[in-house]
């Protein structure tokens, strides 16, 4: 049989998955700027009080969700299959009832050199803990709790800013660029740790290392599919906020 959802339930569904991921109602209110009881008349259906007629999430707050929380256009709107829906547990930074952030620690590089070959699999080797209360003082433009790991980095190319085995706060829900920054980047099947900008206007990828000894890379538009965005380095833990 035909699925015969209307768009208004594949909304609702698609906001409950955010719901959960966030961990709550409360946290995802919190996430997306907007009161709790708005995301529950959201999730609920509630009937307006001057229409009466159950309450629906328009395109205009579709579009604000997706943008607070890192999806891309139109993900509210789609409909998302079960194992499809959040990403795999074993990389995903959980919560706990005390308020406080389990971040997954990877085994993958990230090189500041020349680079270092991206692993077949990810494991996660161990996890690092900070308050929720943490994260939104200091982070409040991630895209999303969950979606931040730990990282380690090696190598001397972007001297001064990080250094060898600095440990970094990576947020992997960041997959394409949109500003200038610091970024965890796959470049024909290796892994670096590099300063990206975008050149205006042929839209070329600039790749830069802040130690000047270090050339640049270009990628050129026609070669973006040589390039993959695998995060945004957001924290480097000596307490320096890029």
């Amino acid at each position: 049989m035909a699925d015969m959802r209307t768009i208004d339930e594949i909304r609702r569904e698609n906001l409950a998955r955010l719901v959960e991921e966030a961990h709550g109602p409360t946290a995802f209110a919190v996430q997306i700027e907007r009161s709790q009881s708005q995301v529950s008349q959201w999730l609920n259906a509630s009937p307006d009080s001057k229409s009466g007629k159950p309450r629906t999430i328009s395109s205009a707050s579709c579009r604000y969700i997706e943008q607070k929380t890192g999806k891309p256009d139109g993900w509210m709107d789609q409909q998302i299959a079960d194992d499809e829906a959040s990403p795999r547990n074993d990389v995903v930074a959980r919560a706990n009832h005390d308020g406080a952030l389990a971040i997954p620690v990877s085994d993958a590089w990230g090189s500041m050199g020349l680079g270092a070959p991206q692993p077949e699999h990810e494991v996660i080797v161990s996890g690092v803990t900070v308050s929720m209360d943490w994260v939104r003082h200091s982070l409040p433009r991630i895209s999303h709790p969950s979606r931040l790991a730990v990282l380690t980095a090696f190598g001397r190319s972007m001297e001064p800013t990080l250094e060898d085995g600095d440990t970094m706060l990576v947020d992997r829900g960041v997959s394409e660029i949109r500003e200038d920054g610091i970024f965890v980047i796959a470049l024909d099947d290796e892994l670096y740790v590099k300063r990206v900008q975008r050149r205006l206007p042929d839209k070329a990828i600039i790749i830069k290392s802040d130690n000047p000894h270090y050339e640049p890379m270009v990628v050129e538009n026609g070669d973006r599919n040589k390039l993959e965005i695998l995060g945004r380095v957001v924290w480097v833990w000596k307490g320096v906020k890029l």
